[in-house]
This record gives C-alpha cells, structure tokens and sequence, in this order.
C-alpha cells in the first residue's frame, strides 16, 4: 500500500471531511546542467506529501512520520517503483521524439495519475500523458483502452492498447489501489484537510485611480476572483497569480482601473469550495462603510455584514473544484533556466 500521511501544519482547521484527491505526478525532462532528468511528486489535494528525483536518488516524505506509520520496507518498495516510472520515461523519450517529429533542444514528458474521493461517497480517476505541454495519451479504464488526440500517438496507442496485462495493472491502481492509499492518508490527516475560507479586502490602492481586490488565507488553492462594475465583469484586469503563504495557505490580489467620479457600483466577487455562497465584497468610497454582501447559492436570506477594516472571514465546507491537467511546456523550463543558476547547493 502507498500511503501519502499528511498533516498540515496550520491551526484553525475543522474536522470534517470532504472532497479530496490524491495526485502523482512525473515529470522527465532532456538533461539539462543542474535540472534532475527525472522528478516524481505526490499530492493529497493541493499538498505537497512526497518527492522523489534522479539526481538525489532518494523518496523523500514531508513528514518523517510518514516513513514510520507505513515502516521503512514498504517505504523502500515505493522508492524502488518511484525509480522503476523514472526509467520508464527515459526509455520512452526516444520514441517520443521519433513520432512527434518536434524540434527544439528541450523535451517534457509528463504523467499524471491520480483520483478523487468525493463527500458523497463516489470516486472517479485518470492517468494523462502530456508531451511538450500537449495532451498525447489518456486512459479509458471503463474500456480498457488509450485515447490520443494527436495522429502521431496512433502508434503508441495501439502498442499500449495490446498490452492487456498492463492495462489491468493500471486499472487496478485507479479503481482500488489510489482510492485506498487516499482514504488511509485522510485517516492520518483528516482534520487538517478541510478546505480554508478566503480573507477578502477590496480597497483602492492609495490616492490612484485603481482598486485591488486582496484575497488571502485560503485552501485549497483552486478560487475564481473577478472584478465587476455594476453587473459587468471587468475583463481588463490585472493579477498577481496564486502565491503560496508560509502557513501553507494561497493568496492573490487583482486590480483594475476605475474613475473614483464614477457612480456605479464596484464589487469584488469570490468563489471558493471553503464556502457554500459567492462572496461579494462592494467598494463603496472612501468615507462609506463597506458593505459585504453573501449571495446564497441556492436562494438564502440575503446577509449584509458592515466592517471596518474592510475584510470577512468565513469556514464553511464544500465541495473541491478541481483543476484541469497543467503540462510543462519547454518555453517554461527554458524560463526556469534563466532564473535559476546551474549549480547545485
């Protein structure tokens, strides 16, 4: 058994249940001075649990309790099969690169496996194949078969498709194994998987003509944070992307232009799985109180909360939104090259 034990190290967090999903994802890269050939992350929800390259050689947990909860053999097994999907993808690379014909001095290929336990009880799993930041391979475990939606992966398609064996192993490991390893983390960890609601302070920024809506504090990491001017979301906005804080929790800012002589109506509107409604934070001036309406989802009482600083708190639980598969592109790793020095330390 794979266990990903997680215990995150914030307080605050409620001890309930909900949605979660266990990820695993490899990466292998052409080698490149001071970037490990092969990388292997494991996730419970947006966490980080495991990590495994070829250059250290070594499963390293992000908790030692975790080597001592499953016991240092079975921990041994899951470095030697960390090792065994690292050498898999070094043997593919050259095949990769036959079919796809692409050209460029740095190549990705890209894994990922993974599946969901929803709060109702339901399950749901997938194992991708991306390539330069394309989806290549994908598979059908219902049918027992692999999808590709690129001409070139025709062949390795039907290569995989007539390897039956394999195929029961990889559904055997999305339908039972993944589901088992995540109940058991969730056992461990429980308590501190439980989605975190957003701190929200919509303001204007000083004496300019801009207003940035702060939102901070909250987990998972999936959110949608938009800008509206009476009914309208405000297209041309600016944004600071999804930080990490210290504590383990997300942030982002957005801002955008506006005329402080205009009458209508700005609002920063937040959905989040750690609530059940839309927060709706309203910029009412600079000498107004800020109100901070809750728009129900399913048609509750509407309620205002006036505040002073202008900012809300709320822990509710929900369901996750998931994300779709990211792939690396080349351009990406050639901008990590750029910023990183090439030496190891």
């Amino acid at each position: 058994m794979w266990l990903f034990y997680y215990k995150k190290m914030t307080k605050g967090y409620k001890d309930q249940l909900g949605s979660h999903s266990l990820r695993i994802s490899v990466t292998g890269m052409t080698p490149i001075p001071g970037f490990p050939e092969f990388v292997l992350v494991g996730y419970v929800d947006d966490l980080r649990v495991v990590v495994y390259d070829s250059d250290r050689k070594e499963l390293i947990p992000q908790e030692q309790r975790m080597v001592e909860i499953d016991g240092h053999e079975a921990w041994e097994q899951k470095k030697i099969l960390a090792q065994e999907l690292g050498m898999i993808v070094k043997l593919s690379f050259p095949v990769f690169i036959s079919l796809s014909q692409q050209t460029g001095r740095i190549h990705v290929l890209q894994m990922m496996t993974g599946c969901n336990l929803r709060d109702d009880g339901t399950t749901s799993a997938f194992n991708r194949i991306g390539w330069n930041g394309q989806d290549v391979l994908s598979f059908d475990k219902d049918h027992m078969v692999w999808v590709t939606p690129v001409t070139w992966g025709e062949i390795i398609k039907n290569n995989l498709d007539r390897d039956t064996a394999q195929n029961e192993r990889f559904k055997q490991l999305l339908e039972v194994d993944c589901i088992e390893w995540l109940r058991k983390s969730l056992e461990f960890g429980q308590s501190e998987l439980t989605a975190v609601a957003p701190i929200v302070s919509f303001t204007r920024l000083g004496d300019s003509n801009q207003l940035s809506c702060a939102v901070t504090g909250f987990y998972p990491q999936a959110i949608e944070v938009n800008l509206w001017r009476d009914e309208v979301v405000i297209d041309e906005t600016l944004s600071s992307g999804i930080l990490p804080n210290h504590d383990s929790t997300y942030q982002i800012r957005k801002w955008a232009e506006f005329d402080p002589e205009d009458q209508a109506e700005y609002s920063c509107r937040v959905e989040h799985s750690g609530m059940n409604e839309t927060l709706v934070v309203i910029y009412a001036g600079e000498d107004s109180a800020l109100e901070m309406e809750i728009e129900a989802a399913e048609s509750q009482p509407e309620v205002v909360v006036e505040s002073e600083p202008p900012a809300v708190t709320l822990r509710r639980s929900s369901r996750k939104r998931r994300s779709p598969t990211r792939w690396t592109s080349p351009d990406q790793v050639e901008d990590a090259m750029e910023r990183k020095p090439l030496v190891k330390g």
